[in-house]
């Protein structure tokens, strides 16, 4: 059951929002200063989000297995139609005659692409223990031992580390995943606050490079600043109006920004090593998730000062930059997201599309909400058909004209909320998977897919896509594993007609006048 509000105090509800963050997020001081005006800040986004719209849980399971089920419903007819330039889709991305696969025969390009996935073990590393251990729960305490201390042992005078436990276990992961030692460390810190993200800048001697990784979203306070999803201008220079970007991870680069230049932590760094020339390193920034936005920000923050700076951002947030600063950051900034990881597809736009699709697909659903629930659990009891919706085949055709056209218009019916548009940042590497073969029965688990790269534009971003791993795509181990795939197995060549254009479109004409 939907329920609306209309005449409900604007300022009663987004106080109850608030008091509901500080409940949620019960470690974090909020009662003054700056945090207090977090959760304010917060607490009127989602108030105004939700739109004094109340629904119970269960509508929301039943909404995303709908709409999961319409978003298939409609790759499907659009591969039918015959009268586009589609091939086929992989991990709900169309694919086109001009899609750009990476060329990765070519041996610049696999050298490249050898540097995105060897740079992804530094953003994997700023995650310390919580999630080396999660990831590797079997033989992650044994991998650890080795690098472990006592709080006794006092670490190298050149290290700074800090807010590390007594064991130093955050310390010890670092070195575990990059393979680094102590000495190629400059400055380490897991100091953890709103807008406040921990980081360790370290020496890379393989491709020459100073290294500052960024941790991402694992604490209730990096919610909080994921949260902060209004907009504010990059404090570049010389400063730039239509340079605009996520409020919470633009203050997040600052804050990083001011630690390195009030420290002067890379100076130190290129002071580390003089017998390997590190005084000539150039400057990476690498991150996964809230930390891959924080780098690609920071990342232009910093260009003026170093002008061969570069960034490898895995799995960014959607929402992050404004068009032109997304553009310019192509230069600069290498992304990459895996299958239908939801993250980069998250945006205020999004989001709201999002909420306005659920409500409108509960709407026109004639099934009972737990026969569909029951029916998206399980394959063994039957799937949701095309009779579970009204009118769902012009409702598809309509949406997908929509969708191919990139028009920002949305259903009529629930009110969207206008929200200046954000983009993931910089070239993004998309890693498809392609589904060669289908299992014989609904019972039989699918088979392992070809994982595949190919050149992807912003846009294809600009809608969530419901799917059983979007959650899982973003996580820096799957990633990894997904980007190393695409090494091991080579995948089908890319489709091509068996007719010449001109004769596929003069035979599509004769049939359509048939």
């Amino acid at each position: 059951m939907l329920i609306f509000y209309s005449n409900r105090d604007s300022a009663k509800y987004r106080k109850k929002w608030r008091k509901r963050l500080e409940c949620y997020c019960c470690g974090v001081q909020s009662g003054r200063g700056e945090n207090q005006s977090h959760f304010v800040e917060v607490g009127e986004l989602m108030a105004d989000f939700f739109c004094e719209l109340d629904i119970v849980p269960s509508d929301v399971v039943a909404g995303l297995m709908l709409l999961r089920k319409q978003q298939k419903m409609r790759t499907a007819v659009t591969v039918a139609q015959g009268s586009n330039d589609i091939y086929q889709f992989l991990s709900g991305i169309p694919i086109y005659p001009n899609t750009r696969f990476l060329r990765l025969r070519v041996p610049t390009v696999l050298a490249e692409y050898n540097k995105v996935i060897h740079f992804l073990h530094y953003a994997t590393a700023a995650y310390g223990w919580p999630m080396y251990m999660f990831c590797n729960s079997r033989s992650g305490l044994c991998n650890l031992l080795s690098h472990l201390r006592c709080g006794c042992r006092h670490l190298p005078d050149h290290l700074t580390l800090l807010k590390d436990n007594c064991c130093a276990c955050n310390f010890a992961t670092l070195k575990t995943l990059t393979k680094i030692s102590s000495a190629e460390v400059v400055y380490v810190t897991y100091h953890n606050g709103i807008e406040e993200p921990p980081f360790f800048v370290a020496l890379d001697h393989r491709y020459k490079k100073i290294v500052v990784s960024i941790r991402g979203t694992l604490s209730f306070k990096d919610i909080l600043t994921d949260l902060a999803a209004g907009t504010k201008i990059l404090p570049v220079d010389p400063p730039r109006q239509d340079w605009v970007g996520h409020k919470g991870i633009v203050r997040a680069a600052v804050y990083i920004r001011n630690k390195l230049r009030d420290e002067m932590i890379i100076k130190q760094a290129l002071k580390r090593c003089p017998e390997k020339g590190s005084h000539n390193y150039g400057l990476v920034i690498v991150g996964h998730s809230l930390g891959a936005g924080t780098a690609a920000i920071l990342t232009l923050l910093l260009q003026k000062d170093y002008p061969t700076v570069r960034c490898f951002s895995y799995s960014p947030p959607g929402g992050l930059l404004s068009k032109s600063a997304m553009e310019e950051s192509k230069a600069l900034v290498t992304s990459v997201v895996l299958g239908k990881d939801i993250v980069p597809r998250i945006g205020l736009p999004q989001m709201e599309t999002l909420r306005a699709d659920l409500i409108n697909v509960i709407k026109k659903c004639n099934t009972p909400k737990w026969k569909v629930i029951m029916s998206g659990t399980s394959r063994c009891c039957g799937g949701i058909t095309e009779k579970t919706f009204i009118d769902i085949q012009d409702e598809l055709v309509v949406k997908d004209k929509r969708r191919l056209s990139s028009s920002a218009n949305h259903s009529s019916e629930i009110e969207v909320i206008e929200s200046p548009p954000l983009y993931p940042p910089g070239r993004i590497i998309h890693i498809v998977r392609n589904h060669l073969s289908r299992p014989s029965s609904v019972c039989c688990r699918n088979p392992e897919p070809v994982y595949q790269a190919i050149w992807a534009e912003s846009a294809d971003f600009d809608e969530v896509l419901i799917s059983p791993r979007m959650l899982t795509d973003h996580r820096p181990d799957n990633v990894l594993s997904a980007m190393e795939k695409v090494l091991l197995n080579v995948g089908p060549a890319k489709p091509s007609r068996k007719l010449p254009e001109s004769e596929r479109r003069a035979l599509l004409t004769r049939k359509l006048h048939t």
